[in-house]
């Protein structure tokens, strides 16, 4: 079951909702799975999500494109593919063209180099980490995209159990943080492109090309390792981290700090009025992941506050303050959990808005869409939107 709203706030406060109910039928719409990051699609311009299309499962199983003004093969929401699982906590395997069921977690990336999203590792029924990588080719029409296992890197991500990637365009690498299962420590990572490291690419810690290199970081690194959002500012060529969980996992953190590659650094960043750790508003202690991303048009982090009427948060680099957008937005029904991905083209933040009783997902995804005015304020957009299940 899906739920499709535009959420609109006029001035930061007033919500008001615009567009008809869509009434269409798209096939297999999914369901939610908390522990994802849905990631945009700049070639077919929709955001790529990671999702369940069964309902009896807490494993991610099929990959959906949204885009509410029909981009994404005439529909708001296509299903690309599936690895054919049929219902119940098991996982089907990896296959060469399509990955098998698991968490991903942070650990799915855009690489606008290639036109790929890079998919990799996770778990599945709480087991060891898998050690694959994955590529979607990505196409103008998503009914086009592929999957390709690529070559199972020598040296898997150390933090590839619930860590959180991003990629760098300007090194050309996908800069990896979370929690090294082995020694029970935080760790840095970078995956290398490429049989032989460029120069960028050896700056940044590459020894070894097509395969993960761990990064020997001087100085403290940040304590929430456990699914914490991770994001990359191409501007000032810094990674941005939040929130995440200590090592267990267990506490929440609301601690952002910065990683500049080439230093080899993590710098603790203070700013003041910052949003609190994530936290589900009905799941106890369960783990939700950290619900945060990027706008290239204005240089900000959005963080949403997860409760059932969430707070957004905006900082740029540099600031000395978060700006909180606005208290208690209200549109979206009684929330557990959210992700989010920011779709630069129609400069909205496509926020998946998951209600059900975690960690089970049987209940519904809502999508809502907010709309940017010049990275401060916002305003509904009057695209296919309202309350009809399907």
């Amino acid at each position: 079951m899906a739920l499709f709203l535009c959420l609109s706030i006029e001035g930061q406060t007033a919500t008001t909702y615009h567009g008809a109910p869509y009434t269409g039928n798209p096939p297999n719409a999914p369901f939610m799975v908390v522990w994802n990051t849905p990631v945009y699609d700049p070639v077919s311009r929709c955001v790529i999500g990671y999702l369940d299309r069964v309902g009896s499962t807490i494993y991610s199983n099929a990959f959906f494109a949204w885009n509410p003004v029909g981009l994404c093969n005439s529909l708001p929401s296509y299903q690309i593919g599936n690895d054919g699982i049929t219902g119940g906590e098991t996982c089907a395997a990896d296959s060469p063209t399509f990955p098998g069921s698991r968490h991903p977690n942070q650990q799915m990336v855009a690489d606008t180099k290639r036109n790929r999203i890079w998919l990799y590792q996770g778990p599945c029924q709480f087991g060891p980490a898998l050690l694959d990588l994955y590529y979607l080719s990505l196409n103008a029409n998503p009914a086009s995209n592929t999957f390709t296992r690529a070559t199972d890197p020598v040296h898997p991500a150390r933090s590839g159990y619930d860590g959180a990637g991003t990629y760098d365009s300007y090194h050309d690498v996908i800069i990896q943080f979370g929690y090294d299962n082995n020694a029970s420590t935080p760790v840095t990572e970078v995956l290398c492109f490429g049989a032989t490291p460029t120069a960028r690419q050896a700056s940044v810690g590459c020894v070894n090309g097509d395969d993960w290199n761990t990064v020997l970081v001087g100085g403290t690194q940040p304590p929430g390792v456990v699914q914490e959002a991770l994001v990359f500012d191409t501007v000032n060529r810094v990674a941005i981290a939040f929130g995440g969980y200590l090592a267990g996992p267990s506490t929440p953190q609301n601690e952002l700090w910065t990683y500049d590659p080439e230093a080899k650094a993590w710098t603790h960043r203070t700013p003041t009025n910052g949003p609190p750790a994530p936290n589900p508003t009905g799941g106890g202690a369960a783990i939700i992941g950290t619900p945060m991303a990027l706008n290239p048009k204005d240089g900000y982090i959005y963080y949403l506050a997860t409760k059932a009427s969430p707070d957004l948060y905006k900082w740029r680099f540099g600031d000395a303050a978060w700006t909180l957008i606005c208290s208690n937005c209200g549109g979206t029904p009684a929330q557990n959990a959210f992700a989010m991905a920011v779709a630069p083209d129609r400069n909205v933040l496509v926020v998946y808005a998951f209600g059900g009783s975690l960690p089970v997902n049987t209940n519904d995804l809502a999508i809502v869409e907010i709309q940017f005015q010049g990275g401060a304020s916002y305003s509904g957009k009057g695209i296919p939107s309202g309350n009809t299940s399907f």
